[in-house]
């Protein structure tokens, strides 16, 4: 007699073949989910411009090492540009960035940008890190520019929310595309526990992997959450692409800059 839950998996398999194939969003989604709002302006700015001069890429920690050895010694390898690419987001002028923690890790973060003069690879150091939120925040100390300021409250329910960021490396023509994303906040939670307190947000946003660590952004231009998740795959037509943010409030983030901020300033002093 067939165990129950051999039974249970072909009804879930049978479930799922009858709502249809699974579809994953690619950039050209995000993009049709963008394009009633490209013309759109925050703070003054073109909105692509707005979201590129305030998000960077990054490599991923785990198995940088490895993928440097590969990019540097024939440009191409066994390494694969789209899977090992994420995001980083501006919350200072002098180089803290908001990110996912499971994009940073134990590690060191990575920079890395394709340029004229090659592939450029700086190195940043972990400031913070939130692995119960998959959240951290993170320093370059070279990287001067503008920054996102953090919202004061949650996303309602149907505002619509930002969210894009840069190329980054691009190894033989293949790599992460530049991307843009737009869609309404349809829940947002607040948590606030040991200290910490802040938001969490589901957008209907095409989320692709690359994007973790990218900003979601009001009609102000204030962040209000760091892509950590998303559901890539949907089936059919009747489940709607969802990603999930996460952001922490910015009396926390500023408290934790300053203490970062006097602890640098000390080390420079002795």
């Amino acid at each position: 007699m067939p165990r129950p839950g051999f039974i249970l998996g072909l009804l879930a398999a049978a479930a799922l073949t009858s709502c249809g194939t699974v579809h994953f969003p690619t950039v050209d989604d995000q993009e049709a989910s963008f394009a009633e709002y490209r013309k759109d302006r925050l703070r003054g700015e073109p909105i692509e411009r707005y979201i590129l001069r305030r998000t960077i890429p990054l490599l991923p920690s785990s198995g940088t090492s490895e993928m440097l050895d590969t990019i540097q010694k024939d440009g191409s390898g066994h390494w694969d540009p789209v899977s090992g690419s994420a995001l980083a987001t501006a919350i200072s002028s002098d180089g803290y960035y908001l990110t996912a923690d499971h994009v940073v890790g134990r590690f060191p973060p990575y920079h890395a940008m394709s340029g004229e003069d090659g592939i450029v690879i700086s190195a940043g150091r972990t400031v913070r890190r939130f692995p119960s939120l998959d959240l951290a925040i993170i320093k370059f100390e070279g990287l001067r520019g503008p920054h996102f300021e953090i919202a004061e409250e949650a996303p309602a329910k149907g505002d619509i929310l930002f969210s894009g960021g840069p190329a980054g490396i691009v190894v033989n023509d293949r790599g992460p595309r530049r991307f843009f994303a737009a869609g309404p906040a349809t829940r947002s939670r607040p948590f606030g526990s040991r200290g910490l307190s802040g938001w969490k947000t589901s957008i209907e946003i095409p989320n692709r992997p690359g994007s973790s660590g990218g900003p979601a952004l009001n009609r102000d231009g204030q962040l209000c959450g760091i892509i950590v998740a998303g559901r890539y795959g949907r089936f059919a037509k009747r489940e709607r692409p969802v990603t999930y943010a996460t952001v922490l409030d910015m009396k926390t983030i500023n408290a934790i800059v300053a203490e970062d901020r006097s602890k640098e300033t000390t080390r420079s002093e002795s």
